[in-house]
């Protein structure tokens, strides 16, 4: 991870039954764990309107059931912060494995050699390292320096709004 520590920040707020599957089969611990841990997405209401501090005019546009209808074995998302997610892939590595991830270091290039990848990778010293690799995964967001140089479209958009995510416990909500 290029990042010199782990993220802090809420960022992402739902993994989605799909993937939940993969990893229930894959890491069953990880899996177990985040779902103690989460909130999970039975229903999504969508909401229209205008909302100041002189007016407020929202209306609920639909309401949609979400639970059992994924077409997979898990029913529910589970909503949890990004920051989260990742804590408890690094410790489910960490302690089934024995891997950790490195910090501060960054892919430079990579080359596709047939039967394995080439990666350079840069520490935050500047130092270089190259590794012969069976796969390279870009795990690395919206601007994917992987995805870019495998030429690969992102077809998400921006939004022109903005939001705010907020991590606290709220006195009379029982969640």
């Amino acid at each position: 991870d290029k990042a010199l520590k782990p993220m802090e920040l809420a960022k992402a707020s739902t993994v989605w039954p799909r993937t939940l599957e993969l990893l229930k089969y894959a890491h069953p611990t990880i899996f177990e764990e985040m779902k103690e841990y989460s909130v999970k997405v039975s229903n999504l209401s969508l909401h229209r309107g205008e909302s100041s501090e002189k007016k407020k005019t929202t209306g609920l546009m639909a309401k949609i059931e979400m639970e059992g209808k994924f077409g997979s074995e898990i029913e529910t998302a589970f909503c949890l912060e990004q920051f989260m997610t990742e804590r408890f892939l690094r410790n489910g590595l960490e302690q089934r494995y024995g891997i950790s991830i490195e910090r501060g270091t960054a892919v430079k290039h990579f080359q596709d050699m047939g039967s394995y990848v080439r990666v350079e990778l840069q520490d935050s010293n500047g130092g270089m390292e190259v590794v012969h690799t069976k796969y390279l995964i870009g795990c690395d967001g919206a601007h994917s320096f992987t995805r870019k140089n495998l030429n690969l479209n992102y077809p998400g958009e921006a939004f022109d709004s903005d939001f705010l995510i907020s991590h606290c416990k709220i006195d009379g909500i029982p969640f």
